[in-house]
């Protein structure tokens, strides 16, 4: 898989006031493209289960599929292959449900790689899948520190901020996005974004 971010399914964010705006530009930040880092591959033989792997799960053969995961990582050669197939069987686990088993794959590949922005913003949304507030906000602060300019990884960190009410700190995050090369829709939401957090935060006792 090539995509910057893996197939995690966004939450609808759910502070009052918020949950349109912030879901809004979550699912146009979706659809933007992504900058991609430099592509790094695994080794030869994990690139091959790898594939095989999504091959299997592209004919609904999940068993066959986990299990090719789980040798891709048992036979991975160095610590780059490794970091990429826990990564990758982690957004499979995502896909399949399993957000705790993602969870481990996901710090199992930040183990080998810690510098990995997409991993850390992927653990930060199955963290808060699982009402890991505080664990999802350092996971994705970490993903915002590795990625600056990445627009998504701030959309998932500013959501997230809203929604724990920490307006202020959401009114950084989404003040720096507007400083990114963002599409115009983006821009919009994120500018009503603002307004509605401006106005909480000069509302509040």
């Amino acid at each position: 898989m090539s995509r910057f971010y893996s197939r995690l399914a966004v939450r609808r964010h759910q502070s009052v006031g918020f949950a349109l705006c912030i879901a809004a530009c979550f699912a146009m930040a979706c659809g933007s493209p992504a900058r991609e880092p430099a592509v790094v591959k695994p080794a030869t033989n994990v690139q091959s289960l790898l594939n095989a792997a999504q091959n299997a799960e592209r004919k609904r053969d999940y068993n066959t599929a986990r299990e090719l995961y789980l040798q891709a990582i048992r036979e991975a050669p160095d610590r780059q292959s490794a970091a990429i197939a826990n990564r990758e069987m982690a957004s499979a686990l995502v896909f399949w449900g399993e957000y705790e088993s993602a969870e481990k794959r996901l710090l199992a590949s930040l183990e080998q790689d810690g510098k990995q922005a997409r991993v850390w913003h992927d653990l930060g949304l199955v963290q808060d899948h699982q009402d890991k507030s505080a664990s999802a906000l350092v996971s994705l602060h970490k993903a915002v520190a590795l990625a600056p300019k990445e627009p998504r990884v701030r959309i998932a960190y500013a959501a997230l901020l809203v929604k724990q009410s920490r307006f202020s700190d959401a009114i950084v995050q989404y003040e720096a996005l507007l400083k990114l090369p963002i599409p115009v829709r983006i821009e919009a939401a994120t500018h009503k974004a603002l307004q509605m957090l401006k106005r909480e935060v000069k509302q509040a006792p």
